[in-house]
């Protein structure tokens, strides 16, 4: 039985579904690849990569007119968009609504990297930067506050973001949820958290209540707490999710990276319905509790969701659409922070680059609405051979 306040949740966030169409079926799979084009499918069908990169290659040399089919058999017919070139670490934060905008948080320490396990930390000065993907554009919000991080958008003019209370402090401890508004240039101070996974819903947020292990909805304005999963219901023994790291919600759904022990540590990407009634474990035990890797799962639609796949040594974004697993990269790089644009063109990660024997992290697009290039063909077969 559904209680009245999530069953008013469930209606109102009907309504304020994005009609996200994600990524169209041609873009991402070949259904009848060109017969010049044959031998390199049956090589990727086997397997066997970098004699397809081979053979791809040496097609292309004779015939430009194979560009589209062959990105579309090595990851997807998509651009590979550069957003930011410096010595920082960038974390993505997210898209706005309308698309046209990604927000990031922007480490300048010198100490500036985590392991991407606890990915709420930052470590001694950082702000956000909202970048405009249409002029191509740095904005520097005015914030008087120290150290913002982990901003979402609320609407395409205002965003949310956390301040820790005190430094050092543990993953699981209380942080500060603000709200900024960029047309007033304010501040409100909204509530506390419990750890720092977090997602906008409607007008509040959905966070993971740490101490009580359950997913909760914070309508901060009205000081009303909702408990949407708990998680004593999932498995047979009480709380056997005792960290979630990244959520995200859309279409009715919401989406969360969750570890559990059953003998021993593992994590998956979970999906629940808002209204809390129903759990899918939309992954199969990819990654151990304590890899440094992480899912960072950005949903797109009800079991359409893109996510990180790998572990502290390599990683590759992947696209999960009508039960079939897209490996979207292959350079194995490692990468964190990912999101998704509301349409489900666009993905944004942050990706480790070592520049002088200094690691930052620069966001890296995948750009599904614009045509591969014979650039990105170049490089990702650099990868595959």
């Amino acid at each position: 039985m559904i209680s009245p306040v999530k069953a008013l949740i469930l209606i109102l966030f009907a309504f304020s579904i994005v009609n996200a169409q994600g990524i169209p079926d041609e873009r991402l799979l070949v259904q009848s690849p060109p017969e010049k084009l044959m031998f390199a499918q049956k090589h990727i069908d086997e397997g066997n990569f970098g004699y397809a990169a081979v053979e791809i290659s040496r097609q292309l040399e004779k015939d430009s007119t194979l560009l589209a089919p062959a990105a579309t058999m090595l990851g997807g017919n998509y651009s590979l968009v550069r957003i930011t070139d410096n010595v920082f670490a960038d974390r993505v934060g997210g898209f706005s609504p309308s698309g046209n905008r990604l927000i990031l948080a922007r480490d300048t320490s010198a100490i500036s990297l985590d392991d991407g396990f606890f990915n709420d930390y930052e470590k001694l000065s950082s702000r956000i930067v909202i970048y405009d993907l249409e002029t191509k554009v740095e904005i520097l919000p005015e914030m008087d506050i120290d150290n913002p991080y982990k901003p979402r958008f609320n609407g395409d003019n205002s965003f949310y973001f956390l301040v820790n209370q005190s430094a050092g402090q543990s993953p699981g401890s209380l942080k500060k949820l603000y709200l900024y508004d960029m047309e007033l240039g304010t501040i409100t101070e909204c509530c506390e958290l419990s750890g720092g996974s977090y997602c906008p819903l409607l007008d509040g947020v959905i966070t993971y209540n740490t101490a009580k292990g359950v997913l909760v909805y914070k309508d901060w304005r009205n000081h009303i707490e909702t408990v949407i999963f708990d998680n004593e219901s999932l498995l047979s023994f009480k709380r056997p999710l005792p960290l979630i790291q990244n959520i995200s919600a859309n279409a009715g759904v919401i989406m969360f990276e969750a570890g559990f022990s059953n003998g021993k540590f593992t994590k998956n990407v979970y999906s629940i319905p808002v209204d809390g009634e129903k759990v899918e474990i939309l992954t199969n035990v990819r990654k151990t509790f304590m890899s440094e890797g992480s899912y960072y799962p950005a949903t797109v639609k009800s079991k359409e969701f893109a996510f990180i796949s790998g572990d502290n040594r390599n990683s590759n974004i992947h696209y999960m659409k009508n039960d079939q697993d897209y490996t979207l990269t292959f350079d194995s790089g490692l990468k964190y922070y990912l999101a998704i644009s509301p349409d489900g063109t666009k993905i944004a990660y942050s990706y480790m680059i070592v520049r002088d024997g200094v690691e930052s992290y620069e966001i890296f697009m995948l750009d599904f609405g614009l045509e591969a290039t014979s650039e990105d063909i170049n490089y990702r077969m650099k990868w595959l051979k």
